[in-house]
């Protein structure tokens, strides 16, 4: 089949800087179709310089839109791979997270969290599936760069474990 269709949409974005210790960013996205539904993006952002050379920078996302299109139409000359989801409802992911810095170590730790509901992933026919239950991710880490001259290392330690939704989106545990 051929898709086609005539979105209408919206688009803001809000920012507030007060000298370089404290800023607000908003980012929203609004776009209305009648193949692949509504979209929405919310993007929200805080940052703070409470002490010199120490940040903290929290966010909240939003994020309504249909499947990934491959998921929705495959086409493969294989014929158990041909799939096609006429019917499916829009993924919602919400993330929020914070992330202190620290200017003297350039060092970075970080907390997240997100939940998807309607998440949409191949089954173990290869079949496009939306789950019933919402995927909840929560991620846990830190970063830091070393340099040595012209030399720069970034390291990244991500602890990540799933709250629900295990069997559609397997992560390995710790």
């Amino acid at each position: 089949p051929e898709y086609r269709e005539n979105r209408l949409g919206l688009v803001g974005n809000l920012k507030y800087k007060f000298s370089d210790v404290f800023s607000l960013a908003s980012k929203l996205e609004l776009s209305k179709g009648s193949v692949f539904g509504n979209y929405i993006l919310s993007q929200n952002s805080l940052f703070i310089q409470p002490i010199k050379d120490y940040t903290l920078h929290a966010f909240a996302n939003f994020k309504s839109s249909a499947p990934g299109f491959n998921y929705l139409v495959n086409s493969s000359p294989v014929l158990s791979y041909n799939f096609q989801m006429p019917f499916f409802q829009n993924e919602n992911a919400l993330s929020f997270g914070g992330e202190l810095g620290m200017k003297f170590w350039q060092t970075k730790f970080f907390a997240k969290y997100h939940r998807i509901e309607n998440y949409t992933y191949l089954n173990r026919f290869y079949q496009p599936e939306q789950s019933s239950e919402a995927v909840g991710i929560a991620q846990l880490g830190g970063e830091t760069t070393m340099n040595y001259g012209r030399f720069f290392l970034n390291t990244r330690l991500q602890f990540q474990q799933n709250s629900s939704g295990k069997d559609m989106l397997p992560l390995p545990n710790f």
